[in-house]
């Protein structure tokens, strides 16, 4: 790829990303560069002229033009005013100072140097940061909602603003902000947070938060060269792709040397992963298709263990990764993974908890969660770097640190050597040679054992083909006997000759003929050789006993050939053997020492998926938990005792030159090769300062380290990310484009568009085909680009490795996304579960792994314009309320008491709409259920997990119109694989419509409704009614009675809703007699739904004859998509609805099927207006079709 071309690619990315990011303004930004003011009325011209002068920078052209135009000029700077700001309320005990202010709303006007105030039409028009607005990203996850991104972009186009002054301008922002929020003279309510109209001025420029972002690309763009890194992910040209192999064969490759941690071993697809990585040269990408649960994370670790054992064995330097994502939730969790080290092993030297360095920016708040956590930071202080190696590890004494080392060597290995740092480091390296040589060598053997197999015979057969060698023997003996014969009646055959000579002299006389030819018979009586019995004459005799002779000779030397190949194959193959015994020996001690340090659990695990391997797999697995595992603790301990000897040798240089900054990363990379920094905060550890025309300025290095980690790829927008491939070697991305998506800063076409065109790129490209290949800053992802950049495919569609095995939710959960998203490529390892049955002393409920409960509340729009569902809220608190007391001490059941988990452990909800998070958090409250529990959108639970998630889809039975979750399948595949046991649906179950598969919603239906035990009992949704009380019927035999009277006092019309139908159900209560009694002016009407009683296709038996039969009395029956209402209506007088399936539930109690329902009878006028609200909704449906 030409530079040029890469040059145009790094013109759009930034530009996209200046475009972008002047959208949110950090409250640290404000905190640190904002100038504050009580009110509008505080914006006076002497409060001005003092903040343009402390903002003014002038430059020479500037200058120049001043002197040329002393009475026109004007000077200007760009300032941005923000009218008010929102905080989290002060919770009791916590510090006023610890309260963040953001300022969400925005304009943008010009400062004269006299303090006056210019409105500028070609400045941006006034906005709402990104953070406040909807779908929200998880940078906003703990912020409120003002509105949508669509309110937004309407208000936007059709908005008038005043420019005649700035009253006018501040005014008609206002009314701006209003159309948006629906909150007048910025005055915002909400329950949790506080709003308070304060004025802050900050300077435009200043407010960029990827700044550092931006000089990289500006030095790129000066620079015109490009790291070769870079140019392979900006290169979207079609490329040769190497199919990844099949064949186990591959795990016979070199390269695999280091394991992590000893607990278990890689799986397949790992495996295949980190070797495919080993091949990657420098300048190379390759992208890492990693679903939810398929172990990403200790992909990640092998790749670390490897690159550190390698740098021993090549006597190179300690390797630099930089690991990085586009937000701290991301790349914490590679650091906490990472962390973990310190359980497997000791380090000796002190301090160190983590082979992982956390670089953080410089917000106070965020050092003190992450010191709390227990990172190893690094972050600037004024000029200088500062943290946690510079506390513990640069100015401590080397003695004292040195002496430490050599005790805990003293206590790991028990080893007659002078135990100073030479002999220490030299016996650690030795080690690792030796079992990185024992690795080659085994699996060269493996490799070498499949090849003489495959061509000869598998080694456990060697007594078989030894026979086989052994008959041939004997063959050969025989024939060489029978060589013996032949020469010994050649002998025999000569005297004979002699003896009828004269006779043979006048054998032309058919006296002598016939006398001759009685000799000849009589003589070749007994000859053993078939060939010579039938000849007439003495030449014949000789003419087929030279044939015999040649015949024989030839077989003799061919059997004498295979016999001797087949002694060499032979003592080759024994040779094999026992060469392979013996490695496989050694190895099969190491397996049953690391099986007997499991617990019964883990082992019982391991040695089943190990079964199940091929022989090839099975090693592999034996070498990552024995001899790889190793070989990366003695590097760790090599590289700690190797920066001890630099410690001792030269003193560190601390400045912001490079090759002072280069010598720093590199001393600390001996102690922690792993440093983690999100995209925004990298170019300021990646850089240096270096004088330009007298002014310092500050200037990337390239290549400073050696691998590239992105995770989370899928969430990163291209501009915010391809930057940091400048300053590596070589990059594995990890990321699934099904998955949380990135919050695109440039949100319209046109934008982008835009960009294109101006570097030269729609000349190329068209803008569909960009968008196709998902490279845009307003729809790709980082993903995408890796993929693009990726020389390897494993399955179609995936370009890069695939992790398979899914490790988190049971089967059932995990195969919606296998068969919606994944097109059947995972391969689910938990195993499957029917449900779990939860019970206490007073209660009990079954949950399937996937279930709903239909709650028919309303939805209304928040005056952010975000969604929310009260009703549906209530339920969800209800339901936690009423059953956690149930589930925990089952979840518990087994566990110490140490480790019980708490309801906020084990069970979380999500949401779209952060309205709704808000009304399921004052319903949970409101029934004293644990606020501490996750609730938000699929960004609150990135990278967790839980045994039960709760999915709320808040859109009411008065919706109409598309779904936020049907926009893709990311959404419902997050959601559903935070789950690890239960995921269930509480709400408008006719959103989800089994006919529309093409929907994420419809597949998903596919699935909740496969059995009607899928459906939880909603009985508890009308606990509030006294237990005594008229209008609760909470039994079977009063739910059969309401169903009798509904027969027998009905007037005008009866009409029953039962999702399901049961001839069962229909024969015990009578129904069809009961209704052939009735008077012929009473209509009889029955709505049910059209698949939930053909849960894979095919109507089932009971429910055919059910319809049927009903049907035959005249009944008039809606067989309707999306019925999941229970209800009973007589006439308009009376309407009873609740749990209950009038014409499916199980009416014998000693039936396992049975279920406790409830249901409320609802009377009068009251029941008018649900009536009518339901046959409105009925008729909806109907229509709808």
């Amino acid at each position: 790829m030409n530079n040029t071309l890469v040059g145009n690619w790094i013109k759009y990315y930034r530009n996209s990303l200046a475009d972008g990011e002047l959208s949110d303004i950090s409250p640290e930004t404000c905190k640190k560069q904002g100038h504050f003011l009580d009110s509008k009325s505080d914006l006076s011209t002497e409060n001005l002229k003092s903040f343009y002068a402390r903002n003014h920078v002038s430059d020479e052209k500037e200058a120049v033009k001043q002197k040329k135009e002393q009475n026109q000029y004007q000077p200007t700077i760009n300032i941005l005013i923000s009218p008010f700001y929102i905080s989290t309320k002060v919770a009791h005990g916590k510090n006023k100072g610890e309260i963040k202010k953001n300022f969400p709303f925005w304009i943008e006007v010009k400062l004269t140097s006299q303090g006056t105030i210019i409105v500028d039409e070609s400045l941006r028009k006034p906005w709402i940061c990104r953070s406040f607005l909807e779908p929200i990203s998880l940078a906003s996850v703990n912020w409120p909602v003002l509105s949508t991104m669509d309110r937004y972009d309407r208000a936007l186009e059709n908005h008038r603003f005043d420019y005649k002054s700035f009253d006018n301008y501040w005014e008609s922002a206002a009314k701006f902000f209003e159309k948006i929020t629906g909150y007048k003279d910025y005055k915002v309510l909400f329950d949790e947070f506080n709003a308070k109209q304060e004025v802050c001025v900050i300077k435009s420029d200043k407010l960029i938060s990827a700044q550092t972002i931006l000089n990289t690309y500006a030095d790129l763009q000066k620079s015109g060269t490009f790291p070769l890194l870079l140019t392979q992910i900006t290169d979207f040209t079609p490329r040769s792709i190497k199919k990844i192999p099949d064949d186990n064969l591959f795990f016979a490759e070199p390269g695999h040397y280091g394991q992590f941690n000893n607990q278990f071993p890689l799986s397949n697809s790992q495996r295949k992963s980190l070797l495919v990585y080993e091949q990657q040269t420098n300048g190379k990408v390759l992208a890492v298709n990693g679903p939810p649960g398929t172990g990403k994370t200790t992909l990640l670790q092998s790749i670390l263990a490897n690159e550190l054992v390698k740098s021993v064995l090549n006597s190179a330097r300690p390797p630099r990764l930089i690991a990085s994502s586009t937000n701290n939730q991301a790349i914490t969790n590679i650091l906490d993974s990472f962390g973990s080290v310190a359980g497997h092993f000791q380090r000796w030297i002190p301090g160190l908890g983590s082979l992982g360095t956390y670089m953080i920016s410089t917000d106070q708040n965020k050092q003190n969660e992450a010191l709390k956590k227990g990172y190893q930071l690094l972050f600037k202080q004024k000029y200088d770097l500062a943290g946690h190696y510079f506390e513990h590890h640069l100015e401590q004494d080397i003695d004292l640190i040195e002496k430490n080392y050599v005790n805990c060597f003293e206590n790991f290995a028990e080893v007659g050597l002078r135990h100073n740092l030479d002999g220490i480091t030299d016996y650690l390296k030795k080690t690792i040679i030796d079992n990185c040589n024992y690795i080659d060598h085994f699996l060269s053997t493996v490799k070498e054992v499949h090849h003489a197999e495959k061509q000869h015979c598998k080694l456990d057969s060697l007594p078989e083909f030894s026979k086989k060698t052994e008959m041939k023997e004997k063959e050969l003996n025989e024939l060489e006997n029978k060589k013996n014969s032949l020469q010994q009646f050649k002998t025999r055959f000569q005297l004979f000759s002699k003896s009828v000579r004269f006779t043979h002299l006048f054998s032309f006389i058919p006296y002598f003929k016939r006398q001759l030819q009685r000799k000849l018979s009589f003589f070749l009586i007994d000859v053993p050789f078939d060939a010579l019995k039938n000849v007439k004459t003495i030449a014949e005799a000789e003419e087929a006993f030279i044939a015999v002779y040649q015949n024989m000779e030839v077989e003799i030397v061919r059997l004498k050939q295979e016999v001797m190949k087949q002694q060499e194959i032979y003592n080759y193959l024994y040779k094999l053997k026992r060469r392979f015994d013996q490695y496989k020996e050694r190895l099969e001690t190491l397996w049953n020492s690391y099986l007997g340090q499991l617990d019964d659990k883990k082992r019982n695990v391991v040695r089943k998926e190990f079964h199940d391997l091929e022989a090839i797999e099975q090693f592999n697995c034996m070498l990552d938990v024995s001899l790889r595992y190793e070989s990366f603790v003695n590097a760790v301990h090599y590289w700690e005792g190797k920066w001890i000897l630099e410690q001792k040798g030269s003193k560190l240089k601390v400045n912001n030159g490079k090759p002072a900054k280069e010598s720093l990363f590199s001393r600390m990379s001996y102690l922690t090769p792993l440093f983690i920094s999100t995209f925004h905060s990298l170019p300021n550890f990646a850089s240096y300062s270096m004088k330009v025309n007298e002014q310092w300025v500050s200037k990337p290095i390239y290549e400073l380290f050696d691998v590239l980690i992105v995770d989370e790829a899928g969430q990163v927008s291209p501009e915010v990310g391809v930057p940091a491939f400048s300053l590596a070697k070589k990059a594995i991305v990890v990321g699934d484009v099904y998955q949380i998506e990135p919050v695109w800063n440039v949100r319209n076409d046109n934008i982008d568009k835009g960009n294109l065109k101006e570097a030269n790129l729609l000349q190329r490209y068209s803008f569909d085909q960009l968008k196709e290949k998902g490279v845009l800053s307003s729809s790709g992802n980082l993903m995408y680009l890796a993929q693009h950049a990726s020389g390897y495919s494993q399955v179609d569609g995936f370009n890069g490795t695939l992790l398979t095995e899914h490790r988190r939710c049971v089967d059932e959960l995990i195969s919606f996304s296998n068969n919606f998203v994944y097109k059947n490529t995972l391969r689910p390892m938990v195993g499957s579960s029917e449900g779990v049955n939860y019970e206490n002393r007073e209660s009990s409920i079954f949950i399937p792994p996937l279930s709903y409960i239909h709650v028919a509340g309303e939805s209304a729009n928040h005056s952010s314009g975000s969604l929310r569902n009260q009703y549906e809220a209530e339920a969800i608190a209800k339901w936690i309320a009423r059953y956690s007391d149930v589930i925990l001490p089952s979840m518990n059941k087994d566990k110490p008491n140490g480790a019980h988990k708490k309801v906020e452990e084990c069970l979380a909800i999500v949401t779209p709409f952060a309205a709704q998070k808000t009304e399921i958090k004052k319903a949970l409250k409101k029934h004293n259920v644990s606020v501490k529990i996750t609730v938000g959108t699929v960004h609150a639970l990135q990278g967790a997990e839980k045994d039960i998630v709760i999915f709320s889809p808040t859109y009411g039975r008065n919706h109409n119109g598309s779904l936020f979750f049907d926009n893709g399948p990311n959404m419902l595949n997050v959601a559903l694989t935070r789950a690890k046991q239960h995921f269930i649906v509480m709400g408008n179950m006719r959103l989800f419509n089994p006919a529309n598969t093409m929907r994420p919603s419809g597949a998903l239906a596919r699935y909740l409704f496969a059995k009607p035990d899928n459906e939880l009992s909603s009985s508890f949704l009308y606990d509030n009614i006294p237990v005594q009380s008229e209008y609760r019927v909470n039994t079977i035999e009063k739910h059969r009675e309401c169903l009798k009277r509904a027969f027998e006092q009905a007037k005008k019309r009866i009409i029953i809703v039962s999702p399901y139908i049961s001839q069962l159900a229909i024969e015990a209560d009578g129904i069809t007699d009961r209704i052939t009694k009735l008077a012929e002016n009473i209509e009889i009407r029955v709505y049910t739904d059209r698949f939930l009683d053909q849960p894979n296709g095919q109507l089932k038996e009971n429910a055919r004859m059910g319809r049927q039969s009903l049907e035959n009395v005249g009944v008039t029956l809606k067989i309707l998509n999306g019925i999941h209402n229970k209800a009973l209506v007589i006439d308009d007088y009376v309407l009873i609805e609740g749990s209950f399936n009038w014409l499916s539930a199980v009416r014998d109690k000693t039936n396992q099927y049975y279920r406790h329902e409830v249901s409320q009878i609802i009377k009068e006028e009251e029941a008018l207006i649900q009536i009518k609200q339901l046959l409105d909704e009925l008729k909806a449906i109907e229509e709808k079709g």
